[in-house]
């Protein structure tokens, strides 16, 4: 397995995957640190790091469809964090275990940074359509 370095505009790949699965296009625009990688020359997994003004995100984690389950992420995720310091994450309630394996906590909302309450618009529909809200995480 090879993880490659690059900016999601640098990648059809990358914006692709991003579109493709409906993640946050926030990444495109901000054209974010994608980590990539590839297993005998095939794409498997991607996750991106965004960076605000005091606060850098995990974001766009993704690992293709038939090749889920199969750890893959948390490989990539392995090699990713310990590159970063304090790192936030937004997710689905589903997700929190997954990520608590790799020391993010859950936190409440009034102590997220302002740049990640974007997130709180899903939040609202949310409510309205009777699905699950997003949870902030942090890891140190």
């Amino acid at each position: 397995m090879k993880v490659y370095e690059t900016r999601v505009c640098h990648s059809a790949k990358a914006v692709w995957i991003i579109i493709s699965e409906w993640m946050d296009t926030l990444a495109i625009l901000m054209n974010a640190k994608a980590y990539m990688l590839y297993d005998k020359g095939k794409f498997i997994s991607i996750c991106c790091i965004k960076n605000f003004k005091g606060a850098q995100e995990l974001g766009v984690v993704i690992t293709t469809k038939p090749h889920r389950g199969k750890g893959y992420m948390s490989h990539l995720l392995r090699y990713v964090l310990p590159q970063y310091g304090t790192l936030y994450l937004i997710c689905l309630p589903h997700l929190k275990k997954y990520y608590e394996k790799f020391n993010f906590k859950k936190i409440p909302r009034k102590s997220v940074p302002w740049q990640l309450k974007r997130a709180e618009l899903y939040n609202v529909f949310a409510r309205l359509f009777n699905w699950d809200e997003i949870i902030y995480m942090k890891r140190k």
